[in-house]
C-alpha cells in the first residue's frame, strides 16, 4: 500500500509549461490532505510549489507527486537509449585489452603514490 495518495484535480498548459494542481494525503497517519501546484521545468523535472527552506512538503511527498504527474503526462521516454537490440550482446574476447603502464617505484620497493608513513615503516 502506498504511503501517499495523490489526486490530480486540474491540468493546464501555460506557455508550453505543464502545470498540475491537486491534493496529497498521507494514507498511514490519515492527516488532512495538502494542496499542491506542480510545474515541469525545461529539464523534464517537476517542481512542487513551496520553498525547500519552508519544508512544506517532505522528500517522499515531492517524489510521489512527481511520479503521478509523470504518469499523467504519458510521454515518458526511456532513460537510456539502447545501442543493441534486446537479447543481443558483444563478445568480450573481441574487445582489445590495453596494458597499463608500469608504476614508478620508490627505492624501498613501494609505489610512489604510497603514503609517507608506509615509506617510513620500510626504512
Amino acid at each position: 500500500m502506498a504511503k501517499f495518495r495523490v489526486i490530480i484535480e486540474k491540468f493546464e498548459e501555460v506557455e508550453g509549461v505543464p502545470s498540475f494542481e491537486g491534493v496529497i494525503r498521507n494514507t498511514v497517519s490519515r492527516k488532512k490532505g495538502k494542496p499542491f501546484v506542480a510545474t515541469q521545468n525545461r529539464y523534464g523535472l517537476f517542481k512542487v510549489g513551496g520553498n525547500l527552506k519552508e519544508k512544506v512538503f517532505t522528500r517522499g511527498e515531492r517524489i510521489s507527486i512527481a511520479r503521478v504527474c509523470k504518469m499523467k503526462m504519458g510521454n515518458t521516454k526511456p532513460a537510456v537509449e539502447r545501442e543493441l537490440e534486446p537479447g543481443k550482446g558483444i563478445n568480450i574476447n573481441d574487445v582489445p585489452i590495453t596494458p597499463k603502464p608500469p608504476q614508478k617505484l620508490h627505492s624501498s620497493g613501494l609505489p610512489m603514490h604510497a603514503s609517507i608513513s608506509a615509506l617510513k615503516r620500510t626504512a
